[in-house]
């Protein structure tokens, strides 16, 4: 399975291009409480996450910005993400040190490219965006946000 959106077959999106590790999704319960993680308090008004089209456009800021810290920490999915660092923060650091400007922007690109010419699917919770010659997306809606996947869903 692809997971890389860099270069032409743009595999995974984002958090793997860009830091080049890997989160492995498992069914595990999501943290009940979200509004901080590894050390960042959520800052909603910086990054909205209230549809899955926001979430990816502050995912696009937060990379631009090289917050890629706050990124893992808040806007992919939760389970995905402590799946990976269970909890360490100096995990969360370390792997957030490895984005690099290529990577970074190669990543804005993919989504970007979403964001522009996606056709987005939305069902029970899940959202999903398909645009040619990219890797799919996928977001889930936890309470009153929307996360997305590190590895994409498939559709059902």
């Amino acid at each position: 399975m692809k997971r890389l959106w860099c270069g032409g077959g743009l595999g995974f999106l984002m958090l793997l291009g860009i830091v080049g590790g890997t989160l492995w999704a498992e069914n595990r319960p999501v943290q009940p409480n979200l509004s901080e993680r590894y050390g960042y308090r959520v800052d909603l008004k910086r990054y909205p996450q209230g549809n899955p089209q926001e979430t990816v456009r502050s995912i696009i800021e937060a990379t631009a910005q090289g917050e890629i810290e706050y990124m893992l920490a808040h806007l992919i999915a939760p389970d995905e993400t402590d799946q990976r660092l269970r909890g360490d923060r100096q995990l969360l650091h370390k792997l957030a040190s490895k984005a690099t400007p290529e990577k970074s922007g190669k990543m804005i690109e993919g989504l970007s490219r979403h964001l522009a010419d996606g056709t987005w699917t939305i069902k029970r919770g899940l959202a999903w965006s398909h645009v040619d010659g990219v890797q799919d997306l996928s977001l889930q809606n936890l309470g009153d946000r929307w996360f997305m996947h590190n590895t994409p869903k498939k559709r059902p």
